[in-house]
């Protein structure tokens, strides 16, 4: 046996105490997971419901072992079934029949079973169940003398203390006199922990998990086949005992990813496994360590689940499927995720998106209107097709550009100096080239975007030189500085700014501080990067879409506008418990609502230091709307709805002034 010397990594293992706030241990108690990696959900019902709904779904596949699991009621249907068996070749029929759902460890029974049975047709189910029975038996010491070998060549390594190859020569002797295959595996883990886990090596939980979990293995086998006794009842008696000791291990069971977590209605971090993965202390650890067959086992998982949602077979908010796939990526390292860009998952998408059009919200149709999120005035859809129109019409770039430079009222001002750079060129040299006016504009965001680098760059290094209460977290800031400077610093200008690659580095570092201001430095290193960064990113279309359009700069210029879209959006994401009462809906151009996200409201806030400044231009630009009559009188409850949410949410540090009396017609 080949022991992996870890399961669960000293680095998971911070984030498996940090994804929720852990008030057992304050020194996690903190931190925060980024919500760029996974997006926490309440789902807006308790913890209870949301575990009854998933445990009555059909048809998913245990993300742990892959076993197709039972719902409780398809489980006892089983048991009434196999009531009928009576004889020795109904019995391998009905469990070949019902293969998919016999847990994985326990396939090699069945397997016996059959091969048993056909190489001695003659032989009755008790005779054949004993004789597979001894087999089981057998390969349990076969298994604890391997597993004493193994100890003894550990024990060789020099790597090792002199204390910790002691303690493996002592576990490999006690488990040596380990000789009753009827010994439980508490026993057996009574001895790996008063030899393996008093180990000092960070070695030592990966070595007991190994260990533990081989023995665990095959004594399970021998488990399921007792409790009858073969010798004095009949063929209908074994087959109930055995289908009841087989597939009672597969019936679905709701377990929480991160059981430090004690908050029973936070429902993104759990996962629905067969009752054997379920009792299993170490199976949500071997998933993590991420191997291929990890890997297919929690896409099918994922694909399960999600198939579930698209033919609404599950009365609930439709976006589990994206959380716990970002909270396992986070806890995984990357090694464990499913591509959100599947058909299931689009269709998931269009269905929030139907949901969130019968939400009615007048502000949406109206042109003008302030962000919430950053003031900038914004455009309705209507409004979007026809600038676009106008840009389908214009001959070159020049005239382009002045149907955007007429419309820079409702564009943000970092692409305002991109289009009054390009403004300055065409002035110049008006028979310029696309591609040596795309050349300077990607010089020009290159520049900007690497004096904010600098400034990182900068940050981290005052970062390092402050006093460092854990040596973890000097080490982790140090490797990120060396990283940081030679693959993020010095980018080609024509070449796009690797910023999925930067924010994964930035999670994987200080995500996994034990510091508690780590978010702090998430916010600033990430969030001050993707604003230039967004500004860049325009300049570099999907080819797919280039083959569509005639110049690169209508595509430019498109993606200009469209982030000015007004947008309904959740000021409480509806994923957080958030209603779709009209209070909690909010206005936000389509850059704003994409980069809240799923956010908290803290962290939003956070990277919107001027909101009420925002907030108090939309508001009274609401306010004189109702009053000249474009929009309705009830939005006047609705503003003064909202800046009580606002207020009780902030928990009275953002107050809004606005007396909604003022716009009284």
């Amino acid at each position: 046996m080949r022991i992996n010397i870890f399961s669960l990594n000293s680095q998971n293992k911070q984030k498996y105490k940090a994804s929720v706030n852990n008030a057992t241990n304050p020194q996690y108690k903190n931190i925060e997971l980024s919500n760029l990696h996974y997006r926490p959900l309440s789902f807006g019902c308790s913890g209870l419901d949301f575990n009854k709904q998933l445990e009555s779904l059909s048809n998913i596949h245990c993300p742990c072992c892959g076993t197709k699991m039972l719902t409780q009621e398809e489980y006892e249907q089983l048991l009434e079934k196999s009531k009928n068996i009576q004889t020795k070749e109904e019995f391998l029929n009905f469990l070949n029949e019902h293969s998919e759902n016999v847990p994985y460890k326990l396939r090699s029974i069945v397997k016996h079973l059959n091969k048993v049975s056909s190489g001695n047709p003659e032989f009755p189910l008790n005779h054949v169940v004993a004789i597979v029975k001894s087999g089981a038996n057998k390969k349990i010491g076969y298994n604890l003398e391997h597993l004493v070998n193994t100890l003894l060549e550990l024990a060789k390594d020099e790597t090792f203390s002199v204390n910790d190859r002691n303690l493996l020569l002592s576990c490999s002797k006690m488990l040596s006199e380990f000789k009753d295959s009827r010994r439980n595996k508490d026993e057996f883990k009574t001895i790996l922990k008063e030899t393996i886990l008093k180990m000092e090596s960070d070695k030592r939980h990966g070595i007991f998990v190994e260990l533990a979990s081989d023995f665990s293995k095959h004594n399970f086998r021998r488990v399921v086949l007792s409790g009858v006794n073969l010798e004095l009842a009949d063929t209908n008696t074994i087959v109930q005992i055995l289908v009841r000791n087989i597939f009672a291990h597969s019936v679905a069971k709701v377990k929480k990813v991160n059981e430090l977590n004690n908050d029973i209605d936070l429902n993104y971090d759990k996962l629905l496994m067969c009752s054997n993965c379920a009792n299993d202390q170490f199976a949500i650890s071997n998933m993590l360590q991420g191997s291929r067959k990890s890997l297919y086992n929690y896409q099918t998982y994922i694909d399960d689940i999600s198939m579930t949602y698209a033919k609404k077979e599950i009365n609930l908010e439709h976006t589990y499927p994206f959380t716990i796939n970002g909270l396992i990526k986070k806890l995984s390292n990357g090694k464990l995720f499913k591509n959100e860009k599947s058909e299931v998952a689009e269709q998931i998408r269009k269905m929030n998106f139907e949901l969130n059009k019968d939400i009615d919200f007048e502000l949406v149709h109206v042109d003008g209107v302030p962000c919430l999120g950053c003031g900038q005035d914004t455009i309705t859809h209507e409004r979007k097709l026809e600038i676009y129109d106008e840009l389908a019409k214009a001959q070159n770039k020049r005239e382009m550009l002045d149907v955007l430079l007429k419309n820079k009222h409702i564009i943000k001002e970092r692409y305002v100096n991109m289009l009054n750079l390009l403004d300055e060129v065409l002035k110049k040299n008006p028979n310029i080239s696309d591609d040596e006016a795309l050349k300077i504009l990607r010089q020009y965001t290159h520049d900007e975007l690497q004096g904010t680098l600098l400034e990182c760059l900068k940050y981290v290094e005052r970062l390092l030189k402050k006093p460092h209460s854990y040596l973890n977290d000097k080490k982790l800031v140090t490797s990120f500085l060396v990283d940081f400077k030679n693959n993020y610093l010095n980018i080609d200008p024509q070449e796009k700014f690797p910023f999925k690659e930067y924010g994964i580095l930035i999670n994987d570092t200080f995500g996994n501080m034990i510091n508690t201001n780590s978010h702090k430095h998430i916010e600033f290193l990430k969030y001050s990067v993707k604003d230039k960064f967004s500004a860049q990113y325009i300049l570099f279309p999907p080819p797919e879409v280039l083959k569509k359009y005639d110049s690169i700069f209508e595509i430019i210029f498109q993606d200009i506008i469209r982030k000015s879209v007004a947008t309904k959006d959740h000021f409480t994401a509806r994923g957080r418990s958030g209603s779709d009462e009209k209070k909690n809906i909010i206005l936000l151009c389509s850059e704003c609502n994409k980069y809240k996200s799923n956010s908290k409201i803290w962290n939003w806030l956070l990277r919107n230091p001027n909101f009420d400044m925002y907030a108090k231009k939309h508001f009274e630009f609401v306010g004189e709307k109702v009053k000249s009559g474009e929009i309705s009188q009830d939005y006047l409850d609705y503003l003064a709805d909202l800046q009580k949410n606002i207020l009780d949410l902030t928990k009275g540090e953002i107050y809004i002034d606005f007396n909604p009396n003022n716009f009284v017609v």
